[in-house]
């Protein structure tokens, strides 16, 4: 029993160092296929997510942070997953903590949600529905009829081509307020 007691000691003292040492927790980012909405949704991290059309898929590809799909659609890397584009017909992004990047390039409309931090958002070709969190978020609907609304903090709204609902410190090309 005594020579048990020390081994484990032994084992703990030595795995000391290590939990010492460990960086912190990896988040995921979360992407889903189901109904016909593709959701993003991200941990707090300074996430920077491009949605984009490939052939016959819609890709997300997040640079700082690793890609979990769910069974609809399929990992490519670490970063990247694709998912069938004639299952998508609308994006629901979701990001936290972290000052963010997202950026949509395709035709399909979107409901984002910003979490805290100072970040941009750049739309797509259809509407943007987006709604941001406290920070300094810069938002771009660029074509389709807009909605931008930065909530707190010292925010920046371009609508762009369509009519736009803008609700910022700063808007340009806003059409509506």
């Amino acid at each position: 029993m005594r020579t048990m007691l020390k081994t484990f000691a032994a084992g703990v003292l030595a795995a000391v160092p290590l939990l010492l040492s460990a960086g912190p927790a990896h988040a995921t980012t979360n992407v889903a296929l189901f109904n016909g909405q593709l959701t993003i949704n991200s941990g707090d991290l300074a996430d920077n997510i491009t949605i984009s059309v490939g052939v016959n898929v819609i890709k997300v590809f997040n640079a700082n942070d690793t890609l979990v799909p769910n069974f609809a659609c399929t990992r490519i890397d670490t970063r990247t997953v694709h998912c069938p584009i004639g299952s998508v017909n609308r994006l629901f992004v979701q990001v936290k903590g972290g000052d963010d990047i997202v950026t949509n390039n395709t035709s399909l409309p979107v409901r984002a949600f910003l979490g805290i931090g100072s970040d941009t958002y750049n739309g797509g070709s259809n509407e943007d529905f987006v709604t941001g969190d406290a920070g300094g978020d810069t938002m771009s609907g660029n074509g389709g009829n807009d909605i931008l609304d930065g909530r707190t903090g010292t925010d920046t709204a371009h609508g762009g081509l369509g009519t736009d609902v803008c609700i910022a410190e700063a808007e340009t090309g806003c059409e509506l307020d």
